[in-house]
């Protein structure tokens, strides 16, 4: 199977189950979007505060 139409059941799959936790809690919902966007700065904000303290010094 081509990768592209692998790629578009796997985006048809995922927009099917955030619909179904969407509507199952939306707060559960927020709370995860929230939670997955802290998780992908974190990375960023260390690598900042690192160069910071680097730079201190």
């Amino acid at each position: 199977m081509p990768v592209l139409k692998r790629f578009t059941i796997f985006l048809q799959q995922a927009l099917r189950a955030m619909h179904l936790v969407w509507t199952t809690s939306r707060a559960l919902s927020v709370g995860l979007i929230l939670a997955t966007l802290v998780a992908g700065l974190l990375p960023a904000l260390a690598a900042w505060l690192g160069q910071r303290i680097v730079d201190a010094v």
